[in-house]
């Protein structure tokens, strides 16, 4: 409960000093000083429970959204002219921050097979290798078709990425929205390769959480360092 009367007591000036004397007691280049450790515990755990996923706590960064951090990501790792890769249909925020940032947007067209939609690896690698996009933002589950990617077609794409040097950024937002099926997080075994991959996600879309602000990117092993810092 509130003391009232102990703060009309301090009154302002009081109440000043007191503020200054907690705030110099904290180290604000402590990278949990905005974070409490449970957030990252709590992350860790439920992406081991739910996803079969063994993260590290200095994988995970805390962002103010998704959609802005895909904003944060164009930003550091392109120039304006640079291009960027997306699967269409797409949800119209990821090719508007690539807009926003005058970088080209190259879009690979999704096939429907069977009334399924299917990723067409030959055209994927043909216009990597024309556009040499710095990019490949990549939706799992895919948003708006809610198609379920294997893991075998995670790699495949992992593995077009590694080959031309193209950094992975994969969408997990929905992954928690599965009513049929099963869903295949990127960093299970046998997925997606840790080395240029960026996985953004949130329980936002799946607890109702947007007001929180608990978006989280996940930077694997190598080149860690040097993503975080320019993202």
């Amino acid at each position: 409960a509130v003391d009232y009367a102990r703060l009309m007591r301090l009154g302002f000036d009081g109440l000043l000093e007191q503020a200054k004397q907690k705030l110099a007691a904290l180290d604000m280049h402590d990278p949990e000083f905005c974070t409490k450790r449970e957030f990252y515990q709590a992350v860790i755990n439920f992406q081991a429970k739910q996803h079969n996923a063994d993260i590290a706590r200095e994988w995970i960064t805390l962002t103010y959204g998704t959609v802005s951090t895909l904003h944060y990501t164009i930003q550091a790792f392109c120039n304006a002219g640079d291009a960027i890769l997306m699967n269409t249909p797409v949800y119209d925020p990821f090719a508007l921050a690539a807009e926003r940032q005058k970088v080209r947007v190259i879009a690979n067209p999704l096939v429907a097979v069977n009334q399924r939609y299917q990723l067409d690896f030959e055209k994927l690698e043909q216009q990597i290798k024309e556009h040499q996009p710095k990019l490949y933002l990549f939706c799992s589950p895919h948003n708006p078709s809610g198609r379920i990617w294997t893991a075998a077609e995670i790699r495949r794409v992992s593995e077009l990425c590694q080959k031309y040097q193209v950094i992975l950024v994969i969408d997990e937002v929905h992954a928690e929205h599965i009513l049929h099926g099963t869903f295949i997080n990127a960093l299970n075994e046998g997925c997606a390769h840790a080395d240029n991959l960026i996985l953004l996600t949130s329980p936002n879309k799946a607890f109702n959480l947007g007001g929180l602000k608990t978006s989280y990117s996940i930077i694997p092993k190598i080149g860690r360092a040097s993503c975080r810092e320019r993202v």
